[in-house]
């Protein structure tokens, strides 16, 4: 089926983050609730063992969803691919459990955390959260740009969990209600999305091993990644649950869900454009524009969002998660900034997928995990919460220093800020916080209209980059009327 990229690019896009964003606020409702039920202490129980299941279900990932896509891209069996994908990550994931489960009791010593986790890992197959089983079975709607179904889907997911935890009063619910919800809550999902598969593209499931030694060597450096960048994630819930407390792990936990969120804004732009982007590798076309752009947009909003969240942070955490939780404030500010090196982080690793170079990706992973496990070690006896979101942050932004390093060995023609971008940024700063004496309600709408004047006051974005934006996007035809509108000679 042919799939005109440039008409549907908009629609997809605009998709994604309006879905996304909708889930986002869904998401936000039931696990600010989830932590006011559950108080600081079992909430940090609760992240803890999802961050321990998360690890978990990474050993069965195997790195293979990206070169999945990409080979789905231009490829002639395409289920094929998908199908042995799926058959690979089924086996290895129960060829780990019987091994995982006995370092577990003996590591964690509680049965009952440890049935906790394996219903949790049930989500390998069942959410989209676990990026792992579901994962793939999106692929289609990503590579024909049609992700409104899934986007939909999903949508459902966080619906039904937000009743269950409205619910918890009514049923008098503890933390194992609360696991068993985020569980149950993916299974009507599943099966639409199966549904509509089997409707649309006429998928069928089938164990398959088409060329899989060749799918898990090339995918071994991103399987190496997925796992150091995984526990680089979660590794910080756990470290003071085990090192400090419930208390701090339950203050971090909060920090992380108002940040981690908002990896949709580089999900959505990149789902979007990497078929096009693996197309234009392909045929040798000009894509120096297209990677220069899409750096561009994703610095420009993380750094946008981290100076909004900046000057109100204690108000809009008291506001989510409930007074308990304001001295997660700094914390979170500071996770937010390291978003900025994440942004352009994760997609320098799309980057090497697509010119094959997945082993830079993994060279980055180990040095992020080292060194944020070190910082962590040395800054969390005196600092605690606020010791390890520094380590983060320092982490994150040597792990974009040595992108930047890796990138030069791409055949990529890279400009990323100048003395322009850096005028912008201070005068952000400036009118965010001077629009920061108003009440939340009135800051955050006027700051984001001030964000986008100055954007265009700066002209950050040049004729170029506007002109394949539109080009993109199929509306050539408004090129002049923006330029001009824009006061571009």
């Amino acid at each position: 089926m042919h799939i005109n990229t440039n008409k549907n690019f908009l629609t997809n896009l605009v998709t994604i983050i309006f879905g996304q964003a909708g889930n986002l606020v869904l998401n936000f409702i039931s696990i600010s609730l989830t932590a006011r039920y559950l108080g600081v202490d079992n909430f940090g129980l609760f992240n803890s063992l999802l961050s321990i299941s998360i690890l978990v279900s990474k050993f069965s990932d195997l790195g293979i969803s990206q070169i999945t896509f990409r080979e789905y891209c231009h490829a002639t069996s395409k289920f094929q691919i998908i199908n042995t994908a799926i058959s690979i990550r089924t086996i290895t994931f129960f060829t780990f459990i019987i091994p995982l489960n006995l370092f577990l009791v003996f590591f964690l010593n509680d049965l009952v955390s440890v049935l906790l986790i394996n219903l949790l890992l049930i989500n390998v197959f069942l959410s989209s959260k676990f990026q792992n089983i579901r994962e793939l079975f999106d692929i289609p709607f990503k590579q024909s740009l049609t992700m409104i179904i899934p986007s939909i889907i999903i949508f459902i997911d966080n619906l039904i969990f937000l009743i269950m935890v409205v619910l918890f009063p009514v049923v008098g619910g503890g933390l194992n209600y609360i696991i068993i919800a985020y569980v149950i809550s993916n299974l009507p999902g599943f099966l639409i999305l199966l549904f509509y598969l089997k409707k649309n593209f006429g998928y069928s499931f089938r164990f398959e091993f088409y060329n899989w030694k060749w799918l898990i060597k090339e995918a071994a450096p991103l399987y190496g990644y997925l796992i150091l960048f995984a526990f680089f994630q979660q590794s910080d819930v756990l470290l003071l649950k085990f090192l400090d407390s419930d208390y701090s792990a339950g203050l971090y936990s909060v920090a992380l869900r108002l940040t981690i969120p908002f990896g949709i804004i580089p999900f959505a732009l990149i789902t979007t454009i990497y078929p096009t982007f693996v197309t234009r590798v392909k045929e040798k076309m000009d894509f120096n524009i297209v990677i220069n752009l899409t750096y561009k947009v994703l610095i420009l909003l993380a750094i946008s969002i981290s100076i909004l969240f900046l000057f109100k942070s204690t108000e809009i955490i008291s506001l989510i998660f409930g007074a308990d939780y304001s001295k997660a404030s700094i914390p979170t500010v500071i996770l937010f900034f390291s978003q900025i090196f994440l942004f352009f982080n994760y997609f320098s690793v799309d980057v090497f997928t697509v010119f094959g170079f997945q082993k830079y990706s993994l060279k980055y992973g180990i040095i992020i995990v080292v060194l944020n496990t070190i910082l962590i070690l040395i800054l969390l006896p005196t600092f605690s919460v606020i010791g390890v979101a520094i380590s983060k942050f320092l982490a994150t932004m040597f792990g974009s220093f040595l992108m930047i390093f890796l990138l030069k060995n791409i055949p990529v023609q890279k400009y990323f800020f100048n003395l322009r971008s850096i005028y912008w940024i201070v005068s952000v700063l400036i009118a965010c916080f001077i629009s920061s004496i108003f009440h939340l309600f009135i800051y955050l709408p006027l700051s984001i209209i001030i964000v986008l004047f100055l954007i265009l006051s700066f002209k950050i974005f040049s004729r170029d980059e506007i002109n394949i934006f539109l080009k993109i996007i199929n509306r050539e035809k408004w090129n002049n009327k923006i330029l001009k509108m824009l006061n571009y000679q």
